[in-house]
């Protein structure tokens, strides 16, 4: 084996970290991780950080809430990579700040690698902005944005519903029924989806949407609500 062969294997990780969060970015960071791993017998490793709400409000429902999509979206990112041929040594959910934590966990494993997706058109992100730094430094400041990201998916996944709503009930008012999973259908989003899920109790926790005295199963799929006078609040600010 000659001095460049050597020097090449020298520099081929051992472990690599692919840090996913569900995005169409995150399925091409897969399958980049996958073919890094395939020519370098590298093993995979994936990991999601999540972080709890910071207010009081609704605390302990969120930071449930937020867990359980945190899981549920490191396990799609594994099927992802499974999906592509490749093989998972090791699922990672951390809670954090998710450059600290995915930086942390990668010197805790001895990954040589972090794969993320990019953002293409987008400002930069927090989590990039941090993984391009150093490896050596992952105890720095940075990642301020980070906090809210999961937060902040869950609302505009509540939002995307509620405004499926309206235009599917066009004469919406307080105490009108309306049926969200035949909205969100019309709408093209996937009421089967964990999203969907996730964003109705977000709803019914804000007190957007009541399941309706009267609620049955429908023809078309899903149970009757009513949208209370909060829901036509937020409704006028979407």
């Amino acid at each position: 084996m000659g001095f460049d062969a050597w020097e090449e294997r020298e520099l081929m990780p051992e472990k690599v970290l692919l840090a996913t969060d569900g995005s169409k970015d995150a399925a091409l960071a897969a399958r980049a991780a996958v073919d890094v791993c395939e020519g370098t017998d590298a093993e995979l490793h994936v990991v999601h950080a999540w972080q709890s709400v910071p207010t009081a409000c609704l605390r302990a429902y969120m930071r449930a809430e937020l867990k359980k999509l945190g899981n549920e979206l490191l396990e799609e990112g594994v099927k992802r990579v499974e999906s592509a041929g490749g093989l998972v040594a090791g699922a990672h959910l951390v809670e954090g700040r998710a450059a600290d934590e995915i930086l942390d966990l990668a010197g805790q494993i001895g990954a040589g690698l972090i794969v993320i997706g990019s953002q293409r058109g987008h400002s930069p992100d927090p989590l990039q902005e941090r993984l391009r730094r150093p490896y050596s430094a992952p105890g720095g400041g940075g990642c301020s944005g980070g906090r809210r990201i999961m937060e902040d998916r869950i609302e505009q996944n509540a939002l995307e519903l509620l405004q499926a709503i309206r235009e599917h009930h066009p004469d919406i008012y307080a105490g009108a029924w309306v049926n969200p999973y035949t909205a969100a259908l019309e709408a093209g989003l996937d009421p089967d989806s964990t999203h969907y899920r996730v964003a109705m109790e977000y709803l019914q926790a804000e007190d957007v949407l009541e399941e309706a005295e009267e609620s049955r199963e429908l023809g078309g799929g899903g149970s009757l609500y009513t949208i209370t006078l909060r829901g036509m609040e937020m409704l006028r600010e979407v």
